[in-house]
C-alpha cells in the first residue's frame, strides 16, 4: 500500500512521484505499475523504518518524558489505569512463583509500564527488550475482549535469569526480593547502555557519575529515592552528614520494636518446629508471639536515632554517636521490603502482623527539604505463604488493585477477585505504593543534606538523659530492647554503601563528610536503639507443590 508524497521522482521511470513504498516509506513511485515492476530490485533493501532508540537516562530521558508524560493516577485517563482487565496470570512450570509475584506487581505499575511500552520499542539492550516484550504481551492480554482468565509463561526471562545469576541457576527455589533487586540492576544497566542522548559512553563513568545518570533514568524515575544519614557525636554533638545516595527499595525489619522476650519466644517456637520437623512429626498450630504493628510505626522506628558504639567522631576523635537516616527525595513508586527473618533459626520466620494502609502519607518521615506531594496509594502486595514458619521454602502470591479499586489475588496462573478485608489480613513481604501525583525526572544532581532539615523522628529528643554506658530515658518512652534499624538495600553494591550501612559511621574513602556543630551543649544523649546488623534476604521461598493442598 502506498502513501502520497509531495517531493521526489519515480525510482523506475524518473517521472514526478505521487506515492512511496508502503513498507519502507522511502522509495518514490509515480504509479502502482512502476512500483510492481521495480519490486524485484527494491525488495532486497526494503525494510520497515526503524524507530530511533530513546535514551533512557540523563537529559535524553528527561526530554523524552517531558514530551511523552503519563497522566496522574488521579485522572480518569484509561491509559493510566493499572490494567484494563485484571485476569492475566503467569504460568509456574516449577519453582517460579517468586518471579510471577514480582512480575504481577511490576506489570501493575503504570509509570513503569508506560516507559517500557513507549520508550523501549527500539532499544538494543537484551534485558530491556525481554522485559518490555513481556509487558507488551501482558498488556495485550489484559486488554483482550475475552472475560475468561488467561496466562503467560515468562520462559525467556526465566531462562535469562537462570543463566545470569547463581541465585536463580537451575530453576531452584529463590527469593522474591532478590529477584526484584536483580531485575532493577539489569534494567538500570540497560538504561545506561541506551545512553543519555549525547553520544557519551556511559560504561566508563565512575560510580558517582553512574549514579547521577541512574537517578534520571527510566528505573530511577519510577523507583529511585535519595537517602541521607546524619551521625551526631555523643561527646561534642558534632554532626557528620553522609550521602545522599540513590536507592530503589526501602528495607524494614519485622523485628523492629520487639522486646527481647518477644524475640526469645520467636526463637523457642522455631526450635520446637525444627525438632518436630526432624522427628517427622507435624507441629501444632503456633500463635505468633510478636505483637502486631503498622507500616507507619515501622517507618518512624526506621529513622529513630541509633547509638553507634564504634563510630569515631572526626572532630573530637572520641567514639560513640547517634545515627539516623531520612529520605531526601521521594520516589514516584515506593517499594518496601519487610524482612521477616529472625536470623536465629530457619523455622523461626517472624509472622508478625503489619497493618498496611491504602493511603500512606510520608510527610512526617522525610527531610523538610523534600519537595513535591507526599501521599501514596497501595496498589500491589507480595506475600510469602510459609510452611511451618520456614524462611527457606513456601509459596509466593501477589495481590493487585485495578483501576476500579478492586483487589485480585494472583496465584501464578490463577487470578480471582478478593475483598480488601481479605487483603489487609495478609502478612506483607513486598509493598508497592504509587505517588498520587507523578513528578517528572529531576536533574541528576543529588539534593544536599542539612542536619536542620531532618524530620523530628530522626532527631534526638531534647528531654533525653544518658549515662556513660549508653543507657537512655526519654519521653515518650523509647522502643523496647531488641529493636533494630535496618539498612537500605541498593540495586547493587557500591563504594558508598559503607557510608549508609549499619556497621560504619564514616563516609566512603575519598568523599569528605559534611559536618555541623550543634547549638546545644556538649552533654551526651544516647538514642533508644540497640545495634542491629541487618542481613540479606532468605535463600529460597518457593515450592512446586500446591500450598493449599499441603495445608489441608
Amino acid at each position: 500500500m502506498a502513501a502520497k508524497v509531495v517531493k521526489g521522482r519515480c525510482a523506475l521511470c524518473d517521472k514526478p512521484a505521487t506515492m512511496v513504498c508502503g513498507r519502507c516509506r522511502t522509495m518514490p513511485y509515480c504509479a502502482r505499475d512502476c512500483q510492481s515492476k521495480h519490486w524485484s530490485r527494491h525488495r532486497q533493501e526494503c525494510a520497515p523504518p526503524r524507530e530511533p532508540e530513546v535514551p533512557l537516562c540523563g537529559d535524553g530521558y528527561r526530554t523524552w518524558y517531558v514530551a511523552n508524560p503519563i497522566p496522574s493516577p488521579t485522572t480518569s485517563s484509561s491509559s493510566n489505569s493499572s490494567v484494563v482487565r485484571v485476569g492475566v496470570g503467569f504460568d509456574n512450570h516449577g519453582n517460579s512463583c517468586y518471579l510471577n509475584a514480582v512480575l504481577q506487581s511490576l506489570c501493575h505499575t503504570p509509570l513503569l509500564r508506560h516507559g517500557l511500552l513507549q520508550a523501549c520499542k527500539a532499544t538494543k539492550d537484551e534485558w530491556l527488550l525481554e522485559v518490555s516484550a513481556l509487558f507488551r504481551q501482558f498488556d495485550q492480554a489484559s486488554r483482550g475482549s475475552s472475560s475468561s482468565s488467561s496466562s503467560i509463561y515468562p520462559e525467556k526471562l526465566l531462562r535469562r535469569m537462570y543463566n545470569s545469576h547463581q541465585e536463580f541457576a537451575g530453576g531452584g527455589q529463590a527469593d522474591a526480593h532478590e529477584a526484584l533487586m536483580f531485575l532493577f540492576e539489569m534494567l538500570l544497566k540497560g538504561c545506561l547502555s541506551s545512553g543519555d542522548g549525547k553520544g557519551n559512553d556511559l560504561r566508563k563513568l565512575n560510580y558517582e557519575e553512574t549514579e547521577r545518570h541512574e537517578r534520571v533514568s527510566l528505573i530511577g524515575h519510577v523507583f529511585g529515592f535519595d537517602l541521607g544519614a546524619c551521625t551526631q557525636c555523643k561527646s561534642c554533638r558534632y554532626e557528620s552528614l553522609n550521602g545522599p545516595r540513590v536507592n530503589y527499595c526501602l528495607q524494614l525489619n519485622a523485628s523492629m520494636g520487639l522486646s527481647d522476650r518477644d524475640l526469645d519466644q520467636v526463637k523457642q517456637d522455631g526450635t520446637r518446629v525444627l525438632h518436630a520437623f526432624r522427628s517427622g512429626h507435624r507441629p501444632g498450630q503456633t500463635v505468633e508471639a510478636a505483637p502486631p504493628t503498622t507500616l507507619e510505626d515501622l517507618l518512624l522506628l526506621y529513622q529513630t536515632p541509633e547509638f553507634m558504639e564504634d563510630w569515631e567522631c572526626e572532630k573530637c576523635k572520641k567514639k560513640g554517636g547517634h545515627r539516623s537516616e531520612c529520605i531526601i527525595r521521594l520516589p514516584n513508586v515506593l517499594a518496601v521490603y519487610i524482612d521477616r527473618q529472625p536470623h536465629v533459626a530457619m523455622f523461626s520466620k517472624i509472622n508478625r502482623a503489619v497493618k498496611t494502609p491504602l493511603t500512606l502519607d510520608l510527610a512526617d518521615i522525610v527531610s523538610s527539604e523534600t519537595e513535591g506531594p507526599t501521599k501514596y496509594r497501595l496498589y500491589a502486595i507480595v506475600v510469602h505463604l510459609d510452611i511451618m514458619r520456614s524462611t527457606f521454602f513456601g509459596h509466593y502470591v501477589a495481590y493487585v488493585r485495578d483501576s476500579e479499586d478492586e483487589w485480585f489475588l494472583c496465584d501464578d496462573s490463577n487470578v480471582r477477585q478478593v475483598p480488601w478485608s481479605h487483603v489487609r489480613e495478609q502478612l506483607p513481604y513486598l509493598l508497592f505504593y504509587q505517588r498520587e501525583q507523578v513528578l517528572p525526572p529531576e536533574s541528576g544532581a543529588p539534593r544536599k543534606l542539612f542536619a536542620a532539615a531532618l524530620p523530628p523522628s530522626a532527631r534526638l529528643k531534647a528531654s533525653c538523659s544518658s549515662s556513660d554506658d549508653g543507657a537512655v530515658s526519654a519521653s515518650p518512652a523509647p522502643p523496647a530492647e531488641g529493636m533494630g534499624q535496618p539498612s537500605i538495600i541498593p540495586a547493587r553494591a557500591s563504594p558508598g554503601d559503607a557510608a549508609l550501612s549499619m556497621s560504619a559511621g564514616e563516609t566512603e574513602a575519598g568523599r569528605p563528610a559534611g559536618g555541623v556543630d550543634s547549638d546545644s551543649d556538649s552533654s551526651s544523649c544516647d538514642g533508644p536503639f540497640l545495634h542491629h546488623k541487618p542481613r540479606g534476604a532468605a535463600n529460597g521461598h518457593d515450592r512446586d507443590v500446591n500450598y493449599y493442598e499441603e495445608l489441608d
